[in-house]
C-alpha cells in the first residue's frame, strides 16, 4: 500500500488514505496501523489510547482492550460526554440540580416536564439518577 493523504476524522484521529492493490482508495486510523505493527492483530478487541490523547498513536501509548475498558479510560481522562459536554443534552447540570430539588420539595413530572421540556422518561431517569449520576 502507498501512502496518499493524511487527515484528521471529525473526532480528531488521525487517518491515512491509503491506495489498495485493485486500485481505489481505503481509509485507515493511524493509532490502528501502529496498534497492529507494534502491539499484533486486534483480535476483536479495540485500540485504547492510554493517556486519552487521540493524538499521541505512539506504540507505548496503545493498548488494546474491550469497549468496556475503553470507557472507563475515557471516564478517567475526563473526555467521555456526559452531561452537558453531550452534544445532544438537552439540559446542563445547574438545570438537573434544580429538577432534582423541585422533585423532592413535591413538583410532579408533569410540571417537570413542562418547566425544562423534556419527555416523562427523562425526568424519570434523572429522579431515579439512572442518568446525569456525575452529579
Amino acid at each position: 500500500r502507498r501512502l496518499l493523504r493524511p487527515g484528521i476524522s471529525g473526532r480528531g484521529y488521525r487517518n491515512a488514505q491509503l491506495m489498495k492493490r485493485s486500485g481505489g482508495f481505503r481509509h485507515r486510523y493511524v493509532h490502528r496501523l501502529v496498534a497492529r505493527a507494534f502491539l499484533g492483530p486486534a483480535r476483536g478487541r479495540i485500540v485504547r489510547h492510554l493517556d486519552g490523547n487521540v493524538d499521541n498513536n505512539c506504540a507505548s501509548n496503545l493498548a488494546y482492550g474491550t469497549q468496556r475498558n475503553n470507557m472507563e479510560d475515557a471516564r478517567r481522562h475526563g473526555t467521555l460526554a456526559v452531561g452537558s459536554r453531550n452534544p445532544m443534552a438537552v439540559l446542563d447540570d445547574r438545570r438537573v440540580v434544580e429538577m432534582r430539588m423541585m422533585l423532592r420539595a413535591g413538583s410532579t413530572y408533569s410540571q417537570m416536564m413542562a418547566e425544562f421540556g423534556v419527555s416523562r422518561m427523562t425526568v424519570h431517569r434523572i429522579a431515579k439518577r439512572k442518568t446525569w449520576t456525575h452529579i
